[in-house]
C-alpha cells in the first residue's frame, strides 16, 4: 500500500508533466485583469469568506497596479499543491455575466 506522501508525490509528478506539455491552460480565455471578482464570489481554498463584506477576507486593492491581489499570495505560492489552486494567471474564467470585469476593463484604461 502507498503512503499518502507517495500518492502525492505521484500526482504532482502527473500534474507538472501534464503542464510542461502544455504552453497555454487555454488560449482562448481572456486575460485576467484582476478585478477582484473571483474573490467576491467564493474564496479558493487557501480563502477565508468574510459575512460582513461579501468577499474573501484576503482580496487587497494594490494601489500601484490599481487593481485587486491576494493579500497571502507569497504564503500560498509556498504550497507545492497551490499550483492547481488558485488559478493565478490562467486567465478569466468568468467573462460573461461579469459586468464589474467590463467597467474595471474601462476604468483602468483612464488610470494608465
Amino acid at each position: 500500500m502507498k503512503t499518502s506522501s507517495e500518492i502525492y508525490d505521484g500526482v504532482m509528478s502527473w500534474f507538472n508533466q501534464l503542464v510542461s506539455e502544455s504552453t497555454d491552460i487555454d488560449p482562448d480565455l481572456p486575460k485576467c485583469v484582476r478585478c477582484g471578482y473571483c474573490c467576491m464570489q467564493k474564496p479558493c481554498s487557501f480563502g477565508h469568506w468574510n459575512y460582513e463584506t461579501e468577499r474573501c477576507e484576503f482580496l487587497v486593492w494594490d494601489e500601484k497596479e490599481n487593481c485587486y491581489g491576494c493579500g497571502i499570495i507569497e504564503e500560498i505560492k509556498a504550497v507545492p499543491a497551490a499550483i492547481i489552486d488558485p488559478a493565478f494567471g490562467a486567465g478569466c474564467c468568468s467573462p460573461n455575466n461579469n459586468p464589474q470585469r467590463e467597467l474595471f476593463k474601462e476604468w483602468n484604461q483612464t488610470k494608465k
